[in-house]
Order: C-alpha cells, then sequence, then structure tokens
C-alpha cells in the first residue's frame, strides 16, 4: 500500500467439477483441430494439481472459485496456504457443485458474509423471467 492506493490481485477460476464431465461432454469438447481432448485432461487429480501452481505462481489476494467439487481437497489447500475462505455449502445437492471464496489472512478479515443461492432465485422466478 502507498498513500492512497491499494495493490490487490483477484483471481476467478471455473474449475469446471468433475460432476459435469460424463463421457458424452468428455467426447464433445474437442480443440481447435477439432480433435477431442486425450482423457486424462478431465481427470481431477491432473486438474487439481496444475491449478494450484497456478495459484502459487498467481499469489492471489482473493479468488473466486465456481463449479467447485471435491470440496475437502481444496479446504485443505487453502488451510495449508495461509488462505481463510468462505464455502457454499450445498443443502440437499445431488451434485455437491459450489462456489468457494478465499482470501489472504494477512491482508483481510471476515466480518461477515451473505449465501445467495442464484439456483434458487432462477427456479423462483422460471415462469416470468429471471429478475436481479
Amino acid at each position: 500500500m502507498q498513500g492512497d492506493t491499494f495493490d490487490l490481485k483477484f483471481m476467478n477460476y471455473n474449475v469446471l467439477a468433475d460432476f459435469y464431465l460424463n463421457t458424452q461432454v468428455r467426447g464433445a469438447i474437442r480443440n481447435k483441430d477439432n480433435e477431442c481432448w486425450p482423457f486424462f485432461i478431465y481427470d481431477f487429480d491432473y486438474r487439481f494439481d496444475l491449478i494450484k501452481q497456478e495459484l502459487k505462481e498467481s499469489d492471489s489476494d482473493i479468488m473466486c472459485f465456481e463449479e467447485l467439487d471435491h470440496s475437502h481437497r481444496w479446504k485443505k489447500l487453502f488451510d495449508e496456504s495461509g488462505y481463510g475462505y468462505v464455502l457454499q455449502e450445498q443443502k440437499d445437492a445431488l451434485d455437491n457443485v459450489t462456489c468457494l471464496l478465499a482470501y489472504k489472512k494477512d491482508k483481510f478479515k471476515l466480518e461477515m458474509y451473505h449465501e445467495t443461492d442464484f439456483n434458487g432465485q432462477i427456479q423462483t422466478n422460471k415462469s416470468d423471467g429471471i429478475h436481479f
């Protein structure tokens, strides 16, 4: 922090939950040459290791993750890395896909948060369009 400025590094990441990577999707995703991606690319452990490396290199102050599953692995990662986090726990969800907001504990202190169930909002307003 210098004078009246504050440097902040923010990262948003769509993890692409395993739940959504069924066999049909895996065969449908293609590269620029219209070739199917090799199946090892979809393996969670392979992707998790790459994402962990990117997180370390980015050194972000605040990170938001979408389509996150395997939440126990993410909790452990952030606990060991000096980050606090808010994990939106899924209630009665079959897919266990959620969102997570992580922040550096040495820079920020969580005072409060509010969860918003966007899926519930979409279901509620389905008949007459989505309203925000």
